[in-house]
């Protein structure tokens, strides 16, 4: 019988490359709740690994025979809850998974750091309220956790305020008086869900503060990354007016364009998927398109119809309202006309009739059209 040899360089190389990760799952709206039965895998590329499932600890550990490297993504599973993909290095760290989101206007902020600061603290500034750890509840928005041993702190929205600005920002209570880099080296990254859809992602930038102001929500309800590290020496936690005052201050470099043509390239692969019914692929495609340039009407335009295509409603209407607020040229009445006018059909479809109506008025001012006044006609007949 011939024995199978293998060479010796082969099993040292794989013994080498060999590499464990070690990961906890949580609930990001219950403190200290570990889920059990999460799938958990490595993704090389597009080629994935054999998923592990948690633990009754919500703990996984896979091993993996390739280097584990910038480029390799952690994803985590979990019927009922809303698809996590992160970035690694992911070793040692918790990630906390957020429970799918039924209402359209509704938007959820996860915060997750490493071992170190002890204590990054969550604010969310909007109208007169101003929710943290000392004021959890506010009108329509509420901190659901706020777990310091676990590393991990949750916000939710429950119904976006028409007209109001919102700006998140993270704050490092642990070194407010203290090491002034500890923010950019604690591995924090905020996760922010619509619908059932992970939208965005933001890691803490490389430069020194204790104050990062993360993104905003403007008037017309689109999210903009903001993504800048402040200073404040403050002995106690930072106040509303503070925040709102570093976000005014905050200046947003103009638009490359490499970042321009970049764009333009995923969005037209991402039209081409569409039109040949490959959705899932046009998205991926469209949201590398606004990743690399936030300013690109077009690509948020498509990412809307792509996410209704797919009955993903809230995604959508997140997608119109950043095209809405970006629209601009000679041509940016029309944009905003078709917005409106999209984000009044998926309330309309969810049975929110007087979201709907305004919706369509609005659409009906920027631009006259025959299918608006026939949405209203058919709207005032239901209401």
């Amino acid at each position: 019988m011939l024995m199978k040899i293998v060479p010796i360089a082969l099993i040292l190389a794989a013994t080498l490359f060999a590499q464990t990760i070690s990961v906890e799952v949580f609930d990001a709206t219950i403190e200290d709740e570990r889920i059990k039965g999460a799938s958990v895998y490595l993704q090389f590329q597009g080629e994935r690994t054999d998923s592990v499932t948690t633990d009754a600890k919500g703990k996984a550990v896979i091993k993996s025979a390739k280097p584990i490297d910038a480029e390799t993504q952690l994803v985590i599973e979990k019927d009922g809850f809303s698809d996590l993909t992160v970035q690694c290095p992911c070793d040692g760290l918790t990630y906390a998974l957020s429970p799918v989101l039924k209402s359209i206007d509704s938007l959820r902020i996860v915060l997750s750091w490493g071992k170190t600061p002890k204590d990054l603290d969550s604010h969310l500034v909007f109208d007169d309220e101003h929710i943290y750890y000392d004021r959890k509840g506010g009108f329509d928005a509420e901190q659901d956790v706020e777990d310091t041993k676990n590393a991990y702190e949750t916000i939710t929205i429950r119904k976006l305020h028409s007209g109001a600005r919102y700006v998140y920002a993270v704050h490092d209570f642990s070194n407010r008086k203290g090491d002034m880099s500890a923010l950019t080296r604690s591995g924090a990254r905020v996760f922010v869900y619509v619908g059932e859809t992970l939208i965005q992602t933001h890691e803490a930038p490389q430069s020194e503060g204790n104050v990062w102001i993360v993104f905003r929500i403007g008037a017309d309800g689109d999210l903009e990354t903001i993504n800048t590290l402040s200073t404040l020496s403050r002995d106690a936690a930072i106040s509303a007016q503070a925040i709102r005052e570093l976000d005014a201050n905050i200046s947003l470099p103009a638009v490359g364009s490499e970042n321009l043509r970049n764009a333009q390239i995923h969005n037209r692969l991402g039209e081409a998927s569409y039109r040949e019914g490959r959705t899932l692929e046009a998205i991926a495609h469209y949201r590398k398109a606004k990743i690399v340039n936030q300013s690109f009407t077009k690509a948020y335009s498509n990412l809307g119809q792509a996410y209704h295509t797919l009955n993903l409603l809230p995604e959508s209407v997140w997608s119109y309202r950043k095209a809405l607020a970006l629209a601009s040229g000679n041509d940016a009445h029309i944009v905003r006309a078709n917005s409106f006018y999209e984000i009044a059909r998926i309330y309309e479809q969810s049975g929110n009739f007087v979201e709907a109506m305004r919706n369509y008025e609005f659409a009906k001012e920027q631009n006259s059209r025959k299918a608006y006044d026939d949405a209203i006609k058919r709207l005032r007949e239901k209401i």
